[in-house]
């Protein structure tokens, strides 16, 4: 046995205590026995061990065993709870699988990485190449002479392909925009970016396409947050003032997000405009500074150079 160390995974078993994760064969064995386990609980107990001792968040988890597919927190955790049932850990007391609260999962068991080689392959040649040479090779010269392409049979050919491709130009509709000249948008890839159980709402791109802002219920009212698109990226609380803070909205640097404050004692929905940076800092109420009341509310009216946070 070896300490944990990257190599081909399909001549490895990872082993703690007594649980042996065999990769070449996709299975889970503890205490001698055979545990039935799904392909993708499987997937998430390797992912973890082959970081074991790093916190690995929940963004990453998901991208790396499910891919482009759009889940939710909860089926992350139906994994885990499989995983821990398979190798009998205990998310209160555990073993192997800590949770981190509102961050991710850590696996803290030391592992030993069991290698072994594959038997060699024998030097004699494949029976499929046996039989081969058995063949008879036949007279291709002599039965070239004979061979003759009809024409007709090679139009009805070309035809038979003309007409298929037409027809599924046409079930797909690009047919359609081939001839208007009009182009569908492609979607390159899509991504979930919040991995929040409850509601995020309004979410707004930054104009260089790196962050997002968005509302969130995460502490029973609605706050504006702000972090960035690329997985793992950490999450900013720009408002926490307790009022409902809703519909952000970037200037046209992204140097300021702006937002609408309701006031949660009123029944009339009033609603205060204000801006704050992307770090959380220089809040300013712009309907309630005195020396603002001139200004207009409109958001896309707002000067830009009043982005720094100062008066």
């Amino acid at each position: 046995m070896s300490t944990l160390t990257p190599a081909s995974p399909s001549l490895q078993q990872f082993v703690f205590d007594d649980v042996i994760v065999d990769l070449a064969n996709f299975r889970v064995e503890k205490d001698g026995q055979l545990i039935e386990i799904t392909p993708r609980a499987f997937d998430v107990l390797v992912f973890l061990i082959e970081n074991q001792g790093r916190v690995v968040e929940k963004s990453e988890l998901i991208e790396a065993v499910w891919k482009e597919k759009f889940v939710s927190d909860n089926a992350l955790s139906r994994s885990i709870k499989e995983v821990r049932h398979a190798i009998s850990d205990n998310a209160e007391a555990p073993r192997y699988i800590e949770t981190i609260t509102r961050r991710g999962y850590r696996f803290i068991a030391p592992v030993a990485v069991r290698e072994f080689t594959p038997p060699p392959r024998s030097e004699e040649s494949p029976r499929g190449e046996q039989i081969n040479e058995d063949l008879p090779v036949a007279n291709t010269t002599q039965a070239g002479r004979h061979f003759r392409v009809n024409p007709t049979f090679l139009l009805l050919v070309g035809v038979a392909i003309a007409l298929g491709i037409f027809f599924v130009l046409l079930k797909s509709g690009k047919l359609e925009n081939l001839a208007f000249g009009r182009t569908r948008p492609i979607v390159l890839r899509s991504a979930q970016i919040t991995t929040w159980t409850s509601l995020d709402l309004f979410p707004t791109l930054s104009p260089d396409g790196n962050s997002v802002a968005y509302s969130s219920d995460h502490n029973g009212k609605f706050e504006i947050y702000a972090r960035g698109v690329m997985p793992g990226a950490k999450e900013n609380q720009l408002t926490s003032d307790g009022q409902q803070n809703l519909q952000p909205s970037w200037s046209p640097d992204g140097k300021v997000v702006f937002g609408a404050a309701v006031k949660v004692s009123e029944t009339e929905f009033p609603a205060d405009i204000f801006r704050i940076r992307p770090d959380g800092d220089g809040l300013i109420n712009m309907t309630n500074t005195p020396d603002m009341s001139e200004g207009s509310p409109d958001w896309a009216q707002i000067s830009p150079g009043d982005d720094d946070g100062s008066n």
